[in-house]
């Protein structure tokens, strides 16, 4: 009995190890040729399986990549998690998004899913029901989650419908993205600073002029974890 244990947890983990190494393999792949040019006959050769091991883990080449995309994201959330239980005022709105604009901002892919870059996801970019790949990973769901919670705890302003807040706060991210038209490249800020600049246009712009208390801050990143934390249920599945 200890023997077929053993042999089933060994098998359990050369699978695993398999679908770790395919899924690198997915993401080296996805962001140097674009997803369009990526066959899973090239997953596998990178990934030094063959082709039917790929298949036995993921059905389609589209299910593959999609399970990368959600990973990455789950992944991104991890690190908000993580670093918001180290010290809770990483949940004052201009300190939560510029974590989140900045892990996005310095991962390729990340920065690729946010921005519906079609040269690196192609038709990942918008799903078969014409959902642009954001709301497929539920993107804006998670920022409405934040939105509301934040207000509820009065980290931000409450002086119109939430949704127009939630609006105005994806699209100053968005832009910060995209950048600007009258800055030239060489004048363009680093990533860290462009992080920088974001979150005093949040704090400016949508924050309370009192800061607020140590019991407020911290009640609130309890509430921003829990949302953290169904954001990646949702994409894990679990």
């Amino acid at each position: 009995m200890t023997a077929h244990h053993a042999s089933g947890a060994e098998r359990s983990a050369a699978e695993s190890d398999r679908a770790e190494r395919i899924l690198a393999a997915a993401h080296e792949l996805l962001l140097s040729w674009g997803y369009k040019r990526v066959t899973i006959d090239d997953i596998a050769r990178h990934a030094r399986v063959g082709k039917g091991t790929v298949y036995l883990h993921w059905k389609t080449k589209e299910q593959l990549f999609t399970t990368l995309l959600q990973r990455e994201c789950a992944t991104q959330l991890d690190d908000l998690i993580d670093g918001i239980r180290r010290d809770p005022t990483l949940a004052l709105p201009h300190n939560l998004f510029r974590d989140l604009f900045l892990g996005r901002r310095r991962n390729p892919l990340a920065r690729a899913i946010h921005e519906g870059n079609s040269e690196v996801l192609g038709a990942l970019a918008v799903a078969p029901n014409g959902q642009p790949v954001t709301e497929v990973l539920g993107v804006p769901t998670t920022l409405a989650d934040l939105v509301a919670t934040l207000r509820r705890h009065r980290l931000l302003v409450d002086d119109g419908p939430e949704s127009d807040q939630v609006y105005a706060i994806d699209a100053i991210i968005t832009g910060f993205f995209l950048g600007g038209n009258a800055v030239s490249p060489e004048h363009t800020p680093d990533p860290a600073r462009q992080a920088d600049l974001l979150a005093t246009a949040i704090h400016r712009t949508f924050e309370p002029e009192t800061a607020p208390d140590t019991g407020t801050s911290a009640a609130a990143a309890r509430a921003v974890i829990a949302d953290l934390d169904r954001a990646r249920d949702r994409l894990t599945g679990e």
